[in-house]
Order: C-alpha cells, then structure tokens, then sequence
C-alpha cells in the first residue's frame, strides 16, 4: 500500500547508481570525508568501521550483556548500534536509556498505525528528494504541535526511512518547517514539548531542518 502511494518518490535504479559513478555525487558522496568527518558520521551501513568504532561496538556488546533487559540482546546489528552510540557520544548507559525507550515505543502497535490523518495530510507532506537524494519533508505549522500532529509527523518520517533511504547511501532526510502567521499565535510550550518527543524517537537519524516564516 506505501510502495504505491511513494512510488514516484523512490529512488530509481539510475539515480542510486549515480551516487556512487556520477561526477555530481561522487564527489560528496563517496569520499570518506562524507561518510565521517571527525566526530560526525553521516553513513553507517554498508561501510567499513574504524578501530575505534569497532572496539566502542564490542566494548558496547559486552555492556548490554551486562543488563537484564531481555529484548536489548536481541539488537546485535551494528550499524543501529553505532548509530545510537554516536547520538550519545559513545556513553554506554545514556545509550541504553535512549535505546530503551525508542524500543518500548517502537513495539507500541499504535507506532506502525501509519495511515494518514486527514486534517494533517496537507500539513505534513513528502514532496520529494534533494540533489544527494535525501527524502524531504515539509510541515505547514499553523495548528497547535499536539499529540496528533506529531503522529502526522512521526508517521511520514517512518514512512520516509523504510522506503525512500538507501542503505551506505541516503540515510537522512531534510525537514523543512514552514512557520505560517497562524504559528506566531502558538505558545513555545505547544512546540518545546512535541518536538522534545520527535527528538526522543528519530534523535539517531542525522537531519536537516530549514524553517521558513511567512512575511
């Protein structure tokens, strides 16, 4: 049903390929400095880990089998790992607390619920891809940030990592927040209190928001 929905907004066979021989992409793309600069690593599948990596994910290992929280024994993949490593600096116990909720919210059956809600469809909108690929994400704020909203929002944000992602290649997106003259009206604690909660369940997914005021 998603598949034919986003269709025109995967990535085609062509444009996956130029990621790595096109002169455009290459150059951004493939070159190591893309892949990891100093303490930010934007690509974490089908790559290869430095020593230092790779000693913090067995050290890592050796610490979730340490705790008596079943279920976290059961995530060995590395590239989640390290992902949720570096969104914590590499502190162990800050990790697993932040692993532990989004787990605990990502085995909610309300979390993959992803039909769209109506009186958001036209406020929370895919409309398509950067030139390095990347999913884009518009949001029109003018309604309050509440619980629906950030369903609307967290719904097209799974929908854009599962469909429009490219494992070694896309694994992040663009959010642009388009603030209307209705949002001047909203109170920061509408907004501080969602967006703590969107932090909470994609914090270990790199992106990129633009936010645009209406004049």
């Amino acid at each position: 049903m998603f598949e034919d929905t986003y269709q025109n907004l995967f990535a085609s066979s062509n444009q996956i390929a130029a990621l790595s021989i096109d002169c455009n992409y290459y150059i951004v793309i493939s070159k190591p400095i893309y892949i990891k600069s100093g303490s930010l690593r934007r690509i974490f599948k089908n790559v290869q880990y430095d020593t230092y990596e790779n000693q913090q994910l067995q050290d890592f290992k050796i610490y979730l089998d340490s705790i008596p929280v079943e279920y976290l024994k059961e995530v060995q993949n590395d590239s989640v790992l390290l992902r949720f490593l570096y969104t914590h600096q590499f502190v162990k116990a800050d990790t697993v607390n932040y692993f532990v909720d989004h787990l605990n919210w990502l085995n909610n059956p309300e979390t993959m619920n992803l039909e769209d809600i109506p009186q958001y469809s036209k406020l929370v909108q895919v409309i398509g891809r950067d030139e390095m690929l990347r999913p884009v994400l518009h949001i029109c704020l003018n309604l309050p940030l509440d619980d629906l909203f950030v369903k609307a929002i967290s719904n097209k944000l799974i929908i854009m990592e599962d469909y429009m992602f490219v494992p070694g290649k896309v694994e992040s997106w663009i959010i642009i927040v388009h603030l209307s003259q209705t949002s001047q009206n909203i109170k920061p604690e509408q907004i501080d209190k969602p967006s703590s909660t969107l932090s909470l369940i994609f914090l270990c997914l790199q992106s990129k928001s633009i936010f645009q005021k209406q004049i």
